[in-house]
């Protein structure tokens, strides 16, 4: 009766601590594709304030970046702008420019390509404000000179994509 009882205790304490909800989380990862949700602009003063904020149109065709280990897909329109028109290849047919698949780096909050498949070299950068397993926020900054004051501003791009 007491080797019996003394199983059961040791069955009891083994199954409560291989219960326990200890997994460590993982990390998000930005592999996978991610569909543009929405997209802002805004823009700040020489002295840092925000001078305006807006929300863009989003395309008429769903927006989608995808990265792999190695490579980021970026589409013929980037959170709302053709910015990205220049690397790219022209297609023909339709007159639009095929998506850019460039290599990267992410490191922090940064993360940064450069494409050298063309006869010049083009590199880039955007900053990572959040990235959990379904969620990523990216911002592209410019630095612009406006008209006619010749002041120049900051100019924040930013959108939300989901998996």
């Amino acid at each position: 009766m007491l080797r019996i009882l003394s199983l059961l205790l040791l069955s009891l304490v083994l199954l409560i601590t291989a219960c326990s909800k200890d997994d460590p989380e993982l990390e998000p990862t930005l592999e996978g594709t991610w569909k543009l949700q929405s997209s802002y602009i805004k823009y700040y003063r020489a002295d840092g304030s925000l001078e305006f904020e807006g929300k863009q149109q989003l395309p008429a065709v769903t927006e989608e970046i995808v990265f792999t280990d190695k490579t980021l897909t970026i589409p013929t329109t980037f959170l709302g702008y053709a910015w990205l028109r220049l690397p790219g290849q022209l297609n023909p047919i339709i007159g639009q420019v095929t998506p850019l698949t460039v290599s990267y780096t992410y490191q922090g909050d940064m993360l940064t390509w450069t494409d050298t498949s063309a006869s010049f070299s083009y590199s880039g950068s955007l900053t990572i404000a959040e990235l959990t397993s379904n969620t990523l926020d990216v911002q592209y900054v410019q630095y612009v000179r406006l008209l006619p004051e010749n002041t120049t501003t900051r100019r924040v791009t930013g959108g939300q994509y989901t998996r």
